[in-house]
């Protein structure tokens, strides 16, 4: 996957979102860390960064079925 469509799909996500799914995802922090970085609990942490996901991967189908749909 290109990372320009990652980007573009990360910078539509809420931030607090995108903060929790980049600590979690791309830093490797554990949810307790983040929890105690950002002055939430654990479990919103990973809410946060459940959601944050989710909404990754129907960014990116998305983006990918109107590639398709252009014929790219």
């Amino acid at each position: 996957m290109e990372v320009e469509a990652l980007e573009r799909a990360l910078a539509r996500i809420p931030a607090e979102r995108r903060e929790t799914l980049v600590l979690h995802h791309v830093d490797g922090l554990g949810f307790r860390e983040i929890a105690l970085h950002l002055g939430i609990t654990e479990g919103a942490a990973k809410v946060r960064s459940s959601r944050g996901m989710a909404s990754m991967r129907a960014i990116l189908r998305g983006s990918k079925k109107r590639g398709d749909r252009d014929g790219n």
